[in-house]
């Protein structure tokens, strides 16, 4: 199989792994709550990692900064994963899956405040094309008869999930990546 068949079936099994954890999360935040579904997909993420370490031999060699940083890396990863199963406790899960995508908003935000990285016309258009979608998609349809202005349900929550990722995302995981290849929190 070539590299480029190989990287579109990985992308789909990616994609699919993430939609059933999406479902799976939603379903058992609303029945258990977001801080307990948040303890046991996290511990069942930790399994499947030693699993994956013992079944490849990995070897970590790991910077002493990159240890100082990991508690700080974990701290704002797992707040954002708690807003994320908040927010699917409260709403909609396809609606909050969707809100959850703008990751890729707050790190091109947080990359131009903080790296200055710029984009192209064309990707901003991109962008504001991605904003519009996820706010069309976001809105409470049924309070505009009320003539309000309101989000639905757990939308707040994906959002501050999602700018705590991001920036996540931009700093530490950036640092901790460039240090030592794939970091175990990043994983």
């Amino acid at each position: 199989m070539n590299t480029t068949m190989l990287s579109i079936l990985l992308g789909i099994g990616g994609m699919f792994g993430w939609g059933i954890y999406d479902f799976l999360g939603g379903v058992f935040s609303k029945q258990i709550g977001s801080f307990k579904s948040l303890f046991w997909s996290q511990l069942a993420g930790l399994g499947s990692i030693l699993l994956l370490a013992f079944a490849f031999k990995t070897a970590f060699h790991i910077s002493i900064l990159a240890i100082i940083l990991y508690p700080v890396a974990a701290i704002v990863s797992s707040a954002g994963y708690l807003f994320f199963f908040k927010g699917f406790e409260k709403g909609n899960v396809s609606i909050i899956a969707a809100t959850m995508n703008l990751w890729a908003v707050f790190t091109m935000l947080f990359a131009f405040i903080f790296m200055g990285q710029r984009l192209s016309l064309t990707q901003t258009i991109g962008v504001v094309m991605i904003l519009s979608g996820a706010t069309l998609a976001s809105l409470d349809w049924g309070s505009m008869h009320s003539q309000r202005f309101q989000l639905s349900l757990g939308v707040k929550e994906a959002i501050l999930a999602r700018s705590s990722s991001a920036s996540f995302g931009t700093s530490a995981k950036s640092f901790l990546k460039k240090s030592d290849g794939y970091s175990p929190p990043c994983l």
